[in-house]
């Protein structure tokens, strides 16, 4: 039995979609001006993330929810 496996699709949702959304976000977000996120990392993570879908597949859990937070708040 095979099983499915999305995480070639989250890899590159994340390099093409929520590294450029959290970019065009830059410091302004609420998870950084609450202090729940350290901008200067997570610019890093941001930029190593958008490289490529395979680079972005260490990151690729914690930056969709840091992305879905945000949303969520921004739509508060």
């Amino acid at each position: 039995m095979l099983r499915e496996n999305f995480g070639h699709l989250m890899n590159r949702a994340v390099h093409e979609y929520s590294s450029g959304l959290l970019r065009s976000w830059g410091k302004d977000l609420n998870l950084v001006e609450q202090g729940f996120l350290d901008a200067a990392v997570l610019t890093e993570t941001v930029e190593r993330a958008a490289l490529g879908p395979d680079e972005a597949a260490p990151y690729r859990t914690g930056l969709f929810l840091i992305t879905a937070v945000e949303l969520a708040l921004r739509a508060l």
